[in-house]
């Protein structure tokens, strides 16, 4: 079906051609003000000079069009179009007010001309002067030209501007008598009837526009969101579902359906219609993700709506298979319900999706998501990646640099580490992490004054990082240096996470460089009680027992600690000799 719209013309209307405007040599109303009548030869000068102006102002050259129309009116004061073509150039150079001066000059000599009033008109308004620009559109309703109805549309938008609400309905009823029942027209009403507080003629005015297209599916849907806001739910479902018998595949219509049913705690029902609803592939995505974002919201309370958010976003991805909204919509949901390697998966394909605008927020997560899995290959490259793509944000400088750590790749990871540091701008945890990362690669690259120096600004930025107090303590433990400072901060870190095997091996071990040998013991068996079988704890252990002079005990815990792995490069001589080596 066919439904009339009305639009509004004064986003368009400084840019629209003069095209039924009069030539150059119009002559004003004998009524106006009588001007000198120019000779023939003078009446030649002045067209060839509006000539000239126009073909300046078609090709560009707006300065030298203005001063030619403006020795157009030195030579003929009443030119009108003289004055219109001035008011243009002066409002694209934003010059509100000379170009209202000029637009006025020429509405006064011509008033007749609909180009010279809708000038005028818009430029009132822009100058904020509404009430005024009503009464130059009333002039040009007047007129009885093809665009009466839009410029009385203008005038109620003007009005509702102005806060004449009761005025703007008025002038809305009076476009609906002459143009008949359109959505824009019961929007508008709806609207100024809420702004009067009177939400049951703002009701009243979408239930008169179902009325005249009983058969418009969209306006029964219209409707009843309204008694849905309304609080009427009953009304609001009986509504959506006439809907539905006359467009059985309209998505929309099944959300709307849904939120009915939840509101009236009909739980199974509103699940349905939300399964039905992702069913159609043409819904809009962006509903689909308003939807899904919904009911994300609910995660923590409701486990039940967490499971259909993934059913549903899997039937997303399925319908909308190359939309990275899509895509990306599926990770977050997989991301905040732990599955880390489902997540990396979609944020990936969001990514490849994204061929136009790469989203930094989905590359972050993929980021964060490849963290979480531990793919240190895949996040070395990607985070090196995002950082070339977004060069200001300093996480995928820090995550790429952790991953290259872990593969030992120091050189690479201080190198994207210092980059990455220089971008990061008001965040004190972050920087302090950055300084952290760029300790431990400087300590692999055995560059221990930089080193040091990383873990003294970490610590500055925050002093109580448990991990960075416990990294230094026993790299410095490892060199045996600055022992008592090592003892000190890996005491503070015990004081902050008591329970921490690695901590407790750190304090142990600390306490064996200064030979305090018997109070290392009891700080690593507590830290071995804490881990399990642990091959550093058992060797450490071992050369604890030897240096207290049990040998047997020593064999006994440096074999266990082969058993277990990860023990030193010394193991194998340790037992083959039954002697300390460090």
């Amino acid at each position: 079906m066919t439904v009339k719209r009305y639009f509004a013309f004064f986003a368009a209307a400084s840019l629209l051609a003069c095209s039924s405007a009069k030539t150059a040599s119009e002559k004003p109303a004998a009524s106006r003000e009588k001007a000198r009548v120019l000779s023939e030869g003078e009446r030649m000068e002045v067209d060839f000079l509006f000539f000239n102006a126009q073909k300046e102002k078609l090709i560009g050259n707006m300065g030298v069009a203005e001063n030619l129309f403006l020795e157009v009116l030195k030579r003929d004061a009443t030119n009108a179009q003289a004055y219109y073509e001035i008011g243009r150039t002066s409002l694209a150079r934003k010059e509100l007010s000379r170009a209202l001066e000029y637009a006025q000059k020429a509405a006064k000599l011509n008033p007749a001309n609909p180009w010279y009033l809708r000038l005028e008109a818009d430029l009132l308004r822009q100058s904020g002067r509404q009430p005024e620009a009503v009464d130059v559109l009333k002039q040009l309703v007047r007129l009885k030209d093809q665009n009466q109805l839009d410029v009385m549309m203008d005038i109620a938008l003007l009005q509702g501007e102005s806060n004449q609400w009761s005025e703007a309905i008025k002038t809305l009823n009076e476009v609906e008598k002459l143009g008949g029942p359109a959505p824009e027209l019961a929007e508008q009403k709806r609207q100024y009837w809420m702004k009067l507080n009177k939400p049951d003629k703002a009701l009243e005015e979408v239930r008169k526009l179902s009325e005249a297209y009983p058969t418009e599916p969209d306006y029964m849907l219209y409707l009843g969101q309204l008694y849905f806001e309304k609080g009427d739910f009953n009304n609001a479902q009986a509504q959506f579902e006439r809907a539905l018998a006359y467009d059985a595949s309209n998505g929309k219509i099944y959300v709307a359906l849904a939120d009915t049913y939840r509101a009236k705690k009909q739980h199974k029902k509103a699940t349905e219609a939300l399964e039905q609803a992702f069913s159609f592939p043409d819904v809009d995505i962006d509903l689909k993700v308003q939807v899904l974002l919904t009911l994300f919201e609910q995660f923590d309370k409701e486990p039940a709506a967490r499971e259909l958010a993934l059913r549903l976003s899997e039937k997303t991805v399925a319908l909308h298979a190359e939309d990275p909204k899509a895509w990306a919509i599926r990770a977050d949901l997989l991301y905040h319900s732990r599955d880390f390697d489902g997540a990396a998966v979609a944020y990936k394909n969001a990514i490849e999706f994204d061929t136009e605008s790469q989203k930094y927020t989905v590359w972050q997560q993929y980021l964060f998501a490849l963290l979480e899995t531990q793919q240190w290959p895949v996040l070395a490259e990607k985070g090196q990646k995002a950082s070339e793509l977004f060069p200001n944000q300093p996480v995928p400088y820090f995550l790429g640099g952790l991953a290259l750590l872990q593969q030992k790749q120091n050189e690479a990871a201080v190198s994207l580490l210092r980059a990455g540091v220089k971008m990061v701008y008001g965040n004190a945890e972050l920087e302090s992490q950055f300084y952290a990362a760029l300790g431990d690669g400087y300590h692999a690259l055995k560059k221990h004054e930089e080193s040091d120096l990383s873990y003294d600004r970490a610590l500055k930025l925050k002093p109580d990082n448990a991990l960075v107090l416990n990294n230094y303590a026993y790299y410095l433990s490892l060199r045996k240096e600055k022992l008592e400072k090592a003892a000190e901060m890996s005491a503070k870190s015990l004081k902050l996470e008591p329970g921490n095997a690695s901590y407790l091996d750190t304090y142990g071990w600390i306490l064996y460089q200064q030979g305090k040998f018997a109070d290392a013991r009891g700080y690593i068996e507590k830290a071995l009680a804490a881990s399990g079988e642990n091959g550093t704890l058992l060797e450490h252990l071992g050369d604890i027992w030897y240096r207290l002079g049990d040998e047997a005990k020593a064999r006994e815990f440096w074999q266990r600690a082969k058993n277990a792995g990860v023990a030193s490069d010394f193991i194998d001589r340790k037992l083959a000799d039954g002697k300390l080596y460090e």
